[in-house]
Parts: C-alpha cells; structure tokens; sequence
C-alpha cells in the first residue's frame, strides 16, 4: 500500500516517482510478493510529483504496449482528480479563514448574481 511518500527515501517505485521516470524491477523478490513491478509517476500539470502508479505481476516481465497505454491515461486521470481534490481542499480552507475573519471582525459578506438583483445568501 502506498503511503503518499514519493521522497528519496522511499521504496524503490517510490523513487522512481520521485525521479519522474518509469521503472521496472523484474526480479524475483524484489517486491514484498510479485516476480515483476512496473511504476510510473503522477505528475501534475505543473510538473510536481504528485505519487505513483504501480503495476505488480507474478510473472517476471515488463508491460505490453496496452499495459502502457492503459497506465499512461491511469496516470493523467489520477493527475486530474488529485489536483482538482487538492484545489478544493484549498478553496474549503480559503473559505473558512474568510469566514473566521467575517466573524472576528464582526463583518457581513454578501455576494450579488451578476445582471440580477438577487443575493446567493437568499
């Protein structure tokens, strides 16, 4: 299972990622129980490593080219869904001191439809 570290220091797919290259192990024993393991980072659109994407085996060999091209788009749509998760995460936080701000500050925000009269507090 992997636990989100992509740092120097991590297992040997990890490292990979952490150097943004493909890479394949195919000796046996290599990985705790698979005879070949193929990896391949999730780079975000602006180049960050953002984990990996791993394939395990029981039978020592590199991926097909499909294997290739399936883990190719795993990888961009990963890519996708962890950035726009992350992006919400920020805008949730974002919210939230804009919120505690109002409060300490004892303020009102209202936010107006644009070409209507109406409020979206309404």
């Amino acid at each position: 299972m992997w636990d989100g570290d992509v740092s120097k220091e991590a297992g040997r797919g990890n490292r990979r990622a952490y150097r943004s290259s493909l890479g394949r192990l195919s000796r046996p024993g290599e990985e705790l129980w698979s005879a070949s393991m193929w990896s391949t980072p999730i780079i975000s659109s602006h180049g960050d490593v953002l984990g990996s994407f791993a394939m395990y085996r029981q039978e020592p060999r590199g991926p097909s080219a499909e294997e290739t091209r399936l883990t190719e788009a795993a990888t961009q749509i990963a890519s996708i869904a962890i950035e726009r998760q992350q992006d919400h995460i920020k805008l949730r936080e974002r919210e939230a001191r804009i919120s505690l701000a109002a409060e300490s500050a004892d303020l009102a925000f209202w936010v107006f439809v644009p070409g209507t009269k109406q409020r979206l507090d309404e």
